[in-house]
Parts: C-alpha cells; sequence; structure tokens
C-alpha cells in the first residue's frame, strides 16, 4: 500500500553533523491537509521517537502526542484551513512539485502551527524533533535541529508566534528569543516580519 502524503516543500535549513560538525540540508514541507492519507508514515516515526526515549519515561508521552496529533487532521470532517502541519526531513525532496512519498526514517521533526487570519500571531501547537537529535542523547547524528526548524518555520509565517512550554524545553525557547508570559506560555514577537533577538 502506498503512503500518500501531497506534501509540499517549504525551506530548506542548514543543520550540522555531529561527527565533524559540517553542515548538512534539511527540508522543511506542509502536509495537505485537505489529502486524506495513509498515517502508517507518521505511527513509524512515533514508534522511532518513541523507542529514543524509552530510558527516559517522563518523555515517552511526546511521540504518542505527535501520533494522535497528525492522525486527528484525517478524522475531521471540517478541516480548519489554518491549521499547518510540518515535518523535517533530511530525505531529498523535489522543490518546485507536490510529492506523495517520504521516508519516516529521514524525519526527524514534526509541528503544527495554527495560523488564522483573523489572528494578530499564530499558535505553535505542537513542535518536537528526533530525540535522538537531543543534546541528551547518547549518540547524535545531526545537532542543532531544533532552532533551524522553529526558525524556519517562524520566518514561513512571519508574523508573532505563541506557545505553550514544558519546564525542561523552556530555555530552548528563551535562547531563541522567546518570553515567558505567563506560567506555561511563551511569545516571539515580530515586527514588520523581524523576530525579536535574545539580547531585545
Amino acid at each position: 500500500m502506498n503512503v500518500t502524503f501531497k506534501a509540499h516543500f517549504v525551506k530548506e535549513v542548514p543543520i550540522r553533523i555531529a561527527a565533524n560538525n559540517a553542515t548538512a540540508k534539511a527540508s522543511i514541507v506542509e502536509l495537505d491537509t485537505s489529502s486524506t492519507g495513509n498515517m502508517r508514515t507518521i505511527n513509524r516515526v512515533a514508534n522511532r521517537f518513541q523507542a529514543a526515549l524509552a530510558d527516559r519515561p517522563n518523555e515517552y508521552n511526546y511521540a504518542n502526542d505527535a501520533r494522535s496529533r497528525f492522525n486527528s487532521i484525517y478524522n475531521i470532517p471540517a478541516r480548519k484551513s489554518y491549521e499547518h502541519f510540518y515535518l523535517l526531513t533530511t530525505e531529498k525532496v523535489n522543490k518546485k512539485e507536490e510529492f506523495d512519498t517520504m521516508d519516516p526514517d529521514k524525519v526527524i521533526g514534526v509541528a503544527q502551527v495554527n495560523n488564522s487570519p483573523d489572528e494578530s500571531m499564530c499558535e505553535l501547537r505542537y513542535f518536537n524533533v528526533d530525540p535522538a537529535t537531543n543534546y541528551r542523547a547518547k549518540q547524535r547524528k545531526y545537532i542543532d535541529v531544533g532552532r533551524r526548524f522553529l526558525q524556519g518555520i517562524e520566518h514561513t509565517v512571519a508574523k508573532s508566534i505563541c506557545g505553550q512550554f514544558d519546564d525542561k524545553a523552556l530555555g530552548f525557547y528563551l535562547k531563541l528569543g522567546y518570553e515567558a508570559v505567563s506560567r506555561n506560555e511563551i511569545v516571539h514577537k515580530c515586527i514588520n516580519g523581524v523576530f525579536t533577538s535574545p539580547s531585545e
């Protein structure tokens, strides 16, 4: 059975190879939520994330969350046009054409951004990278994945972005210029298309 995505290329971002610090390329792609596809690939991505988290039970649910969120877009009759689902992959993709296959073993990030034209900012609804790329991983193939993925998404939406954060991830967001505006909410301000830096 073929796995269909009807995804399209959004942006290429540089990441680094842990072994030699060389630059590698990764692509941000967006799923077409109007297309009903086989979600086997997303389940395989989530399974791989879970395997990497097996020794950290308190973080195990992140991969389950990824699976349930991506599965949900194919089970809601009236899908919302402002819900955007992104994948970060190291697979070489065609930048000019829509494509419908993807190697789940090369997906290293998943994200959902709700970007309603009626709202002054968008919501980072879900964001997670392959735990094997995390700085706490025993052996990493890639580094700088989360920062590059999130910055690529930000410049795609080009307006202020907010979201909820996990305590363990707060430092990551603060380094990228986000502000903690409440007990569990963060905001990254975008002024005239430019995001504020950590020093501002």
